[in-house]
């Protein structure tokens, strides 16, 4: 690719794209500059799909390299940078939730974003501009991407909306706003706020929405100037047309089976409706095994082929009719109504000798949070690219394999935990007392009992049960709760308290934490 750079303020500040000086051999890259912050992109992508997956291949990875701040840090015999750091996790996971939505869900082919810092200013997060840099590359590629979109921060100063405000700014702000999207529509949501009225959250949302179209529209234009043709992928390898019409017959023997599996009688659990599906997958082998036996192939293949074609739709579908159903009936799995909670159950102080403790029940989302106090010591050192820093609050999400009655290896805490402990420890920095009325280090555990709907907002309740419990002067009590669209993309209708089966294509996961006065945390 030609050696190109773009140039355009933005927001009042200069936005430098650089494009074909390096990674002649990814799919696309390129270099985004924001004062003197910069951050190289690249999207690659893999010649072939993955046989036998049921989910879109994504890697989003921000990569540390403590050179870009001019640092040489880590213990004396080992300089290397390592295992990422839980920032360069956030952010990876940050990125990955605005792009993933905008592939072809149906793709197999592997596809990796790498976002690398080359220099940091210590005033323009590198965050925001990695952000950027990755929905440029993935733009101008030929890598199958519904963009434009863009990425932003939104601050408030003594009442004032600030796009993408400096390091300096962020000590003072109330708000931190960071969403995805083109200026029509949002991809990702991921935000801090200190007891934010929803009124006024509703004006940031409002004016994140017109500061990302400008972003947008330059990411287009620099693709009508460089950017390449984006190439047809199949859905697997080996599809056929064969294929696909046993995909559409196994669908019209599904659909007049679908009130006596989900909707006849509501269903209350999540084992529940893994059994009546397991039924029908039974009547489908029962149905269609025998006529596919019969075309050449032996009982073990044929069984071996059906499995095959139902991990390829089934779930997807299930989840459509679903959403359908929703949509034409207001009517959900379980019976609830649009805006009925699931049963909701708290209790505290359950165990001897620990410090607090709360077990925090929605439906069958359960969570176990514990507090332990310390002395100002016990505090957590954080070593980030950009400064050092000591946190006297922290929270540690834990997730083991049956809360979901999996059966898996142990490994530690994956990007997902880290990701759900920081959004609930966000939810209630808030409400947390000064250094100078409680001057004890927090530390608060959180296990995942069951996990059904949101246990990232359930760990927020748990938290504050359990702080309450040890005595942690907290300001007020903070809540939390998952929020679901149901939308065929002309009609659409919210969700409370979402749950399995109720997020299929075109809807949310939306999740919200706060007081009763305002909003503390918020992600999509």
């Amino acid at each position: 690719m030609e050696h190109r750079t773009f140039e355009r303020e933005i927001a009042g500040k200069k936005v430098t794209v650089e494009v074909g000086k390096v990674m002649s051999q990814a799919n696309a890259s390129v270099t985004v500059q924001i004062g003197e912050t910069v951050i190289l992109a690249s999207a690659s992508m893999s010649e072939s799909s993955r046989p036998g997956m049921d989910f879109f291949p994504l890697m989003v990875d921000y990569e540390e390299r403590y050179f870009a701040a001019g640092r040489i840090k880590g213990p004396r015999f080992m300089k290397r940078e390592g295992r990422p750091s839980n920032e360069a996790i956030l952010i990876s996971r940050m990125i990955d939730r605005g792009l993933r939505p905008l592939f072809p869900q149906n793709m197999r082919n592997d596809v990796q974003v790498i976002c690398l810092p080359l220099s940091l200013d210590n005033e323009n997060r590198p965050d925001i501009v990695a952000m950027l840099a990755a929905c440029a590359a993935l733009h101008i590629s030929d890598i199958p991407f519904e963009g434009p979109i863009a990425g932003l921060r939104v601050g408030m100063l003594n009442g004032h909306f600030v796009v993408n405000p400096t390091v300096e700014e962020m000590e003072y702000t109330d708000l931190q706003l960071v969403v995805m999207g083109n200026g029509e529509r949002l991809t990702n949501v991921d935000c801090f706020a200190n007891d934010i009225p929803d009124s006024e959250m509703l004006n940031a949302f409002g004016f994140a929405m017109d500061s990302l179209a400008p972003f947008a529209e330059f990411f287009d234009e620099i693709r009508k100037e460089v950017g390449k043709e984006k190439v047809e992928v199949l859905y697997r390898e080996g599809a056929s047309s064969d294929d696909q019409e046993i995909i559409e017959q196994i669908k019209k023997f599904i659909q007049p089976r679908l009130d006596k599996y989900l909707f006849n009688i509501p269903v209350g659990t999540k084992g529940e409706r893994k059994k009546v599906l397991k039924g029908l997958k039974d009547e489908i082998h029962a149905e269609f095994a025998p006529k596919v036996k019969n075309d050449s192939k032996d009982e073990a293949a044929a069984t071996s082929y059906i499995n095959m074609l139902l991990g390829s739709f089934f779930y997807e579908y299930i989840e459509e009719q679903v959403t359908m159903s929703i949509l034409d009936n207001d009517k959900r799995v379980d019976g609830r109504k649009l805006d009925q909670l699931r049963k909701l159950d708290a209790e505290i102080g359950i165990f001897p000798r620990i410090h607090g403790s709360g077990l925090f029940t929605r439906g069958e989302t359960q969570i176990l949070s514990i507090v332990t106090l310390g002395s100002p010591g016990d505090d957590l050192s954080v070593e980030t690219m950009e400064s050092d820093s000591n946190k006297k609050y922290f929270h540690h999400y834990n997730m083991l394999p049956y809360s979901v009655g999996d059966v898996r290896p142990i490994r530690g805490a994956g990007r997902r935990e880290i990701g759900h402990g920081a959004l609930a420890e966000k939810g209630l920095l808030p409400v947390l007392p000064e250094q100078e009325e409680f001057p004890y280090t927090i530390r608060v555990v959180s296990e995942v009992m069951s996990s059904n709907g949101s246990s990232s907002m359930g760990s927020t309740c748990g938290s504050t049960l359990a702080l309450m419990d040890a005595g942690v002067p907290i300001k007020k009590p903070v809540g939390g709760i998952a929020m679901g669209l149901a939308s065929d993309k002309t009609r659409w209708k919210v969700l409370t308290d979402l749950q399995d089966l109720e997020d299929g294509m075109g809807g949310m996961d939306f999740k919200f934490a706060g007081t009763k006065d305002g909003l503390t945390a918020v992600q999509m």
